[in-house]
């Protein structure tokens, strides 16, 4: 069965290749830095996303995109017992989670996603991984090697054990999942209509699959290791520069992008906000890529 899909999976592909020692978020230059600017714009092209913060000059030490609120001193001042900090930390990784979760999935046009059941409940995570690692290297034999992909386990509320959700970037036949797994029932969500971008597609099932991470920590389970796993060597590209202010940094990225954002999110627009001035923008893509 394996051998009869194979040429449809395959054949021009299209797909992102690994590269070797490749990290979470590669970090590059752009052509038009301001060393001597007081902005941070950090550029994922492949994600169609962009963040600017601006900073004063003596705290700007290249800040991670979170911009996020209020330290850790004033926290333990006004929580001594922790119980704010134990609630934000859990904020801060559900955050940080949807982000990479996004980044990734759109970045690598990972529309279709499978979910993978269990016949016979399994609680035991490391078990739950293996059962997906041997499904992901028979796929390797159908996209012709590594590929991208991301899995998020879901604790099913019936009390029947976990259960997986995987997104990977091109559709594959029924069938061969099925046999593939051959541990219980699979199934198949993947773009709504014909001609729906892959990177449109690529945020919906991100957002889906984010979903079961906030539940996750919602519900206290940490699964072990990770919120999520994904494919090594397949990490967005970020590109990095600075600019004079967080206006001017806006402009250029308007300009990169050769269009305006379709949406945007402003600190400003947040009375709690008290981290440093932060814009972040998405934009449609250009035209469908899948």
């Amino acid at each position: 069965m394996w051998h009869v899909l194979l040429a449809a999976v395959v054949s021009g592909d299209g797909l992102r290749r690994p590269e070797a020692g490749a990290s979470l978020e590669e970090a590059t230059k752009l052509p038009g830095d301001v060393p001597e600017g007081r902005a941070l714009v950090s550029i994922w092209p492949e994600c169609d996303e962009a963040v600017v913060i601006g900073m004063a000059e003596r705290a700007f030490q290249a800040p991670s995109d979170r911009g996020s609120g209020p330290s850790e001193e004033f926290l333990a001042q006004q929580d001594p017992n922790g119980e704010q900090r134990n609630a934000r930390s859990a904020q801060e990784a559900a955050r940080r989670a949807r982000r990479e979760i996004l980044r990734f999935c759109v970045a690598n046009r990972l529309q279709f996603m499978w979910t993978l059941t269990f016949a016979e409940s399994v609680w035991d995570v490391d078990e739950a991984r293996r059962a997906v690692a041997a499904l992901i290297e028979q796929l390797r034999e159908l996209f012709g090697g590594p590929f991208p992909y991301l899995y998020v386990f879901e604790l099913h509320p019936g009390g029947h054990g976990l259960h997986v959700h995987l997104a990977v970037p091109r559709y594959i036949p029924h069938d061969g999942v099925a046999e593939g797994w051959g541990r219980g029932h699979v199934w198949v969500t993947g773009p709504k209509r014909r001609g729906l971008a892959a990177a449109v597609a690529a945020r919906s099932a991100a957002r889906y699959l984010a979903k079961y991470v906030d539940k996750a920590i919602e519900e206290g389970h940490s699964f072990g290791r990770h919120r999520y796993e994904r494919a090594q060597g397949f990490a967005p590209k970020r590109v990095r520069l600075r600019r004079w202010d967080i206006a001017d940094g806006i402009r250029y990225v308007i300009e990169r992008f050769g269009r305006q954002p379709s949406y945007v999110w402003k600190s400003s627009s947040d009375p709690g906000w008290l981290g440093p001035p932060c814009c972040k923008m998405w934009f449609d893509p250009v035209a469908p890529d899948g």
